[in-house]
Formats: structure tokens, sequence, C-alpha cells
């Protein structure tokens, strides 16, 4: 089954006072937080497109070169820039979700991934089960954890529930999901939570999966960055820890 990953990049970080996507995602590291996230992507989806405004920090435009541009080719990652910024998630993905046709033939059964750009210990298990649960719910049987809208089981979508709270930029959507966010985006509503209350949605309880927090938790603030350094550093990131061997222990 198809798949493509849409990582939106295009927030203000008004709340953190500088553009948060840029900060290093560990101490030991400078490689932004979007990158790690974009990383990430690239382990459960076949393309990568990350959705960002026109006047994205640095590591949007590294994406963008041509140089990287050349070496990402067998990886299939784009950047798409945003043509109407600071518009919120719904009207950025209502311009950019993807059709059957930017995905090749046989696509019209593809998933999409979901993804805000800063979640900066999010890891692949949390994508997966986002998937699987989305495919299971063409079955009677859903994984623990999960929670059906109807009882049919039919689903549009599955994301992750973080604090009570859905959370709609952490899920696997099917590919046909977008026309009701593009119609939604072109009679001009901008909440998108509300839109999915139109959707059958699978609900995927964080806490229920036993994630640790950081794997489904983004930084808004400074409080929220130095929180996020302080956990990852006492998981193993220190001044000469590599990105596999701190992987590895994020994904215990």
């Amino acid at each position: 089954m198809p798949s493509v990953a849409l990582v939106l990049a295009g927030g203000a970080s008004r709340r953190m006072g500088q553009d948060k996507l840029q900060l290093p995602w560990c101490r030991s590291s400078d490689k932004p937080i979007a990158r790690r996230v974009v990383e990430v992507a690239e382990t459960v989806a076949d393309e990568v497109w990350v959705i960002a405004a026109q006047e994205a920090g640095s590591w949007v435009a590294d994406l963008a070169s041509p140089a990287q541009a050349a070496a990402a080719s067998g990886r299939r990652v784009r950047v798409v820039r945003d043509a109407v910024a600071y518009q919120g998630p719904l009207q950025a993905l209502g311009r950019a979700w993807p059709r059957p046709q930017d995905l090749g033939g046989g696509a019209e059964d593809a998933v999409v991934f979901v993804i805000a750009a800063d979640l900066p210990g999010l890891q692949p298990a949390v994508l997966e089960a986002c998937r699987q649960a989305l495919l299971a719910a063409d079955t009677e049987a859903s994984p623990d954890g999960m929670a059906s809208p109807n009882a049919s089981g039919a689903a549009d979508a599955a994301c992750v529930v973080r604090d009570g709270r859905l959370q709609p930029l952490l899920g696997c959507y099917r590919l046909g999901v977008g026309c009701v966010l593009r119609q939604a985006a072109q009679a001009g509503e901008f909440r998108i939570l509300p839109v999915l209350e139109t959707l059958a949605v699978l609900r995927i309880d964080a806490d229920a999966q036993g994630w640790p927090v950081w794997w489904t938790k983004p930084v808004h603030t400074p409080g929220d960055y130095q929180a996020w350094l302080a956990w990852v550093e006492a998981e193993g990131c220190g001044p000469t820890t590599t990105d596999s061997a701190l992987n590895q222990n994020l994904d215990r």
C-alpha cells in the first residue's frame, strides 16, 4: 500500500519566541528538531513532503537545495512551500494534500501520515501503530488500546490521543480524506478538529500503548524545550552519544 508523510513545518513558533524547528534536538547534536522528525517519517513512508512557509528556516532550505535534492532522490523527500503562510494546519493540508496522480498508479488506496514537525522524541512505532490501526479497521478485530467511532469498524483515520485530547497532527489518514479537508479549507474553515468530527477517526491512546510521554509530546515553549533536553539527556544523550545509539535508547 503506497504511503506519503506530510510533515507540517509552517508554524510561526510564537510561544517559543524563535524558530523552534531549527533548535538542536539534543545538546550533543546540531541536527534541527524538524530534520529529526523528517528522518523518522522516512522510515515509515514511501515519500515525505515537508510543508513549510516561504521564509522557513535554513534546515528547509537545505532540503530544497539542488545538492540535497540530488542526495535525497532515493529517499523521496520534497519540500512543498505553502503559498499562504500561518493560516493553520487545515488550510495547509487542504492546499498540499496529495492526489492519486501525485503518487503514481494504483495509489487510490494510499495512506497519508500527518505529522507535526515539533515532535523531537517521535518514534516510528507511533506512526506504525496508527497505520496498523487504520488497516485493522477493515476487519472485525481492532488492536488493544484502540477505540472505533462506529459499530462497523470502518475508519477514515487513526490519530493519537495524548492527555485525553485528539492529536490530528499525529496520525494516519486514508488518501480520500483530502477531499473533505480541501472542501473545508476552501469554504473558509480554519479549525481542523470540527472537520475531523465529521469523519470516522480511530483514537489511539498513548497512555494505553505505554509509550513514553515524549514519543508524542510537542515542544511549544522554552520550558517545553528545556524539559525535552533534560529528558533526552537522561535517556542517554551525552556529549559523545551518536544518533544511532540514542535511537536505540529512545526505542526501548
